[in-house]
């Protein structure tokens, strides 16, 4: 619905749940792709006429014997059929539906038609074409043999004979339809065979073209919901693969039916993913939140193993009690690990993109600016009891930005830590006069006043 009609998931879901209760489709929290038997003479129902036809699709388009075997499967349905039109659902319906619903409720019998209807014949052929190495020898103006693996070509072609249940949506774009199918307009004839020469294409009929591979596409909520729904994918252990693909125990993947659309909603609104169009992008925000999460959490083997222990469970092949503790102890240990991460990244953040001022007088690791202190990097600090903060980590080197009333500039305390007596003027005393003096680095203090030897630098005004 996405990619046909922009619908959100949240918003087809939506829509699908007032079709429900409208008594106009089946229940819609379900990934179920089957019919039972029971269910057999309701489709039957529902297929014969024009209830379904007229104003969902297109006359021509309804298959003549629709196959409804083919949508039967007991064992693949799990508590709830695939979604279905009801026999109260017809054209005059539609008419009284909102936008969303009336796009949904279409879009629900229009699968049904394809799940019923007549194969889509079409004629596939790839071929593999290499430069014949005779003909080079005969033309060395027009072409030269090209080092083994430079010299062979491929192309190939999709084309339609019967378009059977494609018929049903085949004025719209279709959902897996690739934007980008460089196959498409190709035709070649279907009869080559292998052995086969081909006539050279003149000049003026080909082009060269170079072109560079191409990262992977943002996704959209289609696609996104789609990998959660096969995050198998991302899994390389066969077992954990399959226990994550058994959708007999479970809705295979990652999340429901019912979820996954929150699932993207809650990531939108609380602005760790944001829409672009019709492609979803991280923001810094989401992006910090992955970096402190532990790395066991981020991978997908994990649900695909828990899903595996809650399998173990249903046959009697794991204690109930103890997959429940040790799923319990995995839950106690996130916020610790979460806050050991942050901890981390944080002390590698600051060595990393912090701007360093010079080399710290008592340890010589970098000094750094934060708020109003110039200090060690390696200075941690935390608030007590009482409300004083104190350092728990570091050297403890500190100095502060404004000294006497004068603010130290970022190009003074490079100065400083470089060894280098610096003189200022407008210093502010505590009798409210300004001075002048030089300031140096003091390992204790931070820094200091430098009148020389003989007080005759200062002057009070």
């Amino acid at each position: 619905m996405s990619r046909l009609h922009g619908l959100t998931a949240a918003r087809t879901l939506t829509a699908l749940q007032s079709l429900y209760e409208k008594k106009l489709a089946t229940y819609p929290r379900t990934d179920s792709q089957y019919i039972t038997h029971d269910d057999l003479d309701t489709l039957r129902g529902l297929t014969e006429g024009d209830r379904l036809a007229a104003g969902f699709i297109e006359p021509s388009a309804k298959p003549k014997r629709p196959r409804l075997e083919l949508t039967v499967n007991d064992a693949k349905v799990a508590g709830h059929t695939a979604i279905l039109p009801t026999m109260q659902a017809d054209k005059a319906t539609l008419d009284e539906l909102g936008d969303d619903e009336r796009l949904v409720l279409i879009r629900v019998a229009r699968r049904m038609w394809e799940a019923v209807g007549d194969d889509y014949v079409h004629d596939v052929t790839n071929v593999v074409a290499n430069i014949d190495p005779h003909w080079c020898e005969k033309h060395p103006d027009e072409g030269r043999l090209l080092p083994e693996g430079e010299c062979r070509f491929t192309s190939r072609s999709d084309q339609p004979v019967s378009l059977g249940w494609h018929a049903i949506e085949h004025d719209g774009p279709q959902e897996d339809q690739d934007d980008n199918d460089e196959t498409a307009g190709n035709i070649i004839p279907a009869n080559l065979v292998t052995g086969v020469s081909i006539a050279l294409v003149p000049q003026c009929g080909a082009t060269l073209s170079e072109g560079k591979t191409k990262p992977p596409k943002p996704f959209t909520e289609a696609t996104l919901l789609a990998a959660m729904e096969h995050a198998s994918r991302w899994v390389e252990d066969k077992d954990l693969k399959a226990a994550l693909d058994d959708d007999e125990s479970h809705s295979g993947g990652i999340g429901t039916p019912a979820t996954r659309a929150d699932v993207i909603e809650k990531l939108i609104r609380t602005g760790y993913v944001e829409l672009k169009g019709k492609q979803l992008r991280s923001t810094d925000q989401g992006r910090s939140l992955i970096d402190v999460v532990a790395p066991k959490l981020k991978d997908v083997a994990l649900t695909a193993d828990m899903e595996r222990r809650f399998s173990e469970v249903e046959h009697g092949q794991a204690d109930a009690s103890q997959v429940e503790t040790e799923f319990r102890d995995l839950a106690a240990r996130i916020p610790a690990d979460a806050q050991t991460t942050v901890r981390q990244d944080h002390v590698q953040a600051k060595t990393r993109n912090t701007e360093s001022f010079g080399d710290c007088p008592r340890c010589g690791k970098p000094v750094v600016k934060t708020g109003k202190v110039f200090q060690c990097s390696t200075n941690r600090r935390e608030k007590q009891s009482d409300g004083t903060w104190r350092t728990t980590e570091g050297c403890g080197w500190r100095a502060w930005t404004t000294v006497a009333g004068k603010t130290i500039t970022d190009t003074t305390m490079r100065g400083l830590l470089d060894g280098r007596k610096v003189s200022l003027k407008g210093f502010t005393s505590r009798k409210g006069g300004t001075f002048d003096a030089a300031l140096v680095i003091d390992k204790d203090k931070g820094v200091a006043f430098d009148f020389g030897n003989n007080n005759k630098e200062r002057k009070k005004k």
